[in-house]
């Protein structure tokens, strides 16, 4: 969270005093809350096209949220700074089934 409130003060010129100063600016300013975390996050969009604005009406119920986009959520789950393509990032191990053996 510091990182984040960091970079915002930095990239946007938005200083916090408190925590909840930077909820109710979050709460009061969804588009640019959520944008602001898109950008931060370097969100990968794999659409076609330029993103659009990450809230272009923000009328509730039936907001869309950064419409045109498409993100693989795993592809963000797992990005590591530093991680080669090639890395392992999960390993898992069975409670009910003996391991394989281990490779050469």
């Amino acid at each position: 969270m510091g990182r984040y409130l960091n970079w915002l003060a930095a990239e946007r010129g938005l200083a916090f005093e408190a925590y909840a100063d930077a909820w109710s600016w979050s709460v009061n300013e969804p588009g640019a809350f959520w944008q602001s975390i898109w950008d931060h996050f370097a969100v990968i969009d794999h659409a076609s096209g330029a993103v659009g604005p990450a809230l272009p009406d923000r009328h509730m119920p039936g907001a869309s949220w950064f419409p045109g986009t498409r993100i693989n959520w795993a592809e963000h789950a797992l990005r590591m700074p530093g991680r080669s393509p090639d890395d392992v990032v999960v390993v898992a191990r069975s409670q009910t089934r003996a391991s394989p053996p281990a490779a050469p």
